[in-house]
């Protein structure tokens, strides 16, 4: 099985407050835009598990691509060491 390569991503900002997040193939990600909070509210276009609120976009595009990097299927299973019960 061949390693999976992680996706490109580029953040541009469309208007003031306003940025969407792409694929290097053009693929819409994600729509941002700054709140009256001074914070970064995210649409994701996708079912891409992740935060809806940031501080920043380039926190939010920092957030998915560590999300897209990260290795896929489960951890092996962790053992837990066993010892007989104490004898009373």
């Amino acid at each position: 099985m061949e390693p999976r390569r992680p996706r490109s991503f580029t953040l541009a900002e469309r208007r003031s407050g306003v940025w969407e997040i792409r694929t290097a193939d053009a693929a819409l990600i994600a729509r941002l835009a700054r709140t009256d909070d001074d914070e970064v509210e995210v649409s994701w276009q996708s079912s891409i598990p992740l935060p809806h609120v940031y501080a920043t976009a380039e926190v939010a595009l920092t957030d998915l691509v560590m999300w897209e990097s990260r290795p896929r299927g489960g951890t092996k299973p962790i053992p837990i060491p066993s010892a007989r019960p104490p004898r009373v």
